[in-house]
């Protein structure tokens, strides 16, 4: 299993965050169409992390974090249920830790008649490769 489903997985079994979003749960891009409430991440970078030894086998990943709603409200719920899902999450497979590190109030306006709120946030991900 890769560190990405994991990821998933975590996100689409917390009920709080299913509640306000469904299955708009997305890895990469989200759809410019989609519809809101929802959820995207992906990876920004990744690099071995330093261990005292060569069979650690650790990864440290940066992940952003982007929650969608048609306002701030609705924007901040969403993201306060995807920080309960993951910040300091672990688990016996892969993670080893995920921090919340940052977390951003913006605005994306797709169309004149149309804004839409995100809220983006940046976690480190430690995990071991599987």
């Amino acid at each position: 299993m890769t560190v990405e489903s994991e990821i998933y997985d975590r996100l689409t079994e917390v009920s709080g965050l299913t509640d306000l979003v469904s299955t708009r749960i997305s890895q990469g891009l989200r759809l410019q169409d989609e519809a809101n409430p929802g959820v995207s991440f992906f990876f920004t970078s990744r690099l071995p992390f330093p261990a005292m030894s060569a069979t650690a086998a650790i990864r440290q990943a940066r992940m952003q974090v982007d929650s969608y709603a048609d306002d701030l409200t609705g924007a901040q719920a969403v993201a306060k249920q995807v920080a309960a899902a993951l910040d300091r999450h672990k688990d016996a497979t892969g993670i080893a830790d995920i921090r919340l590190i940052a977390e951003r109030d913006l605005t994306e306006l797709e169309d004149l008649d149309e804004l839409q709120y995100r809220i983006t946030q940046e976690y480190m991900v430690d995990y071991t490769e599987v």
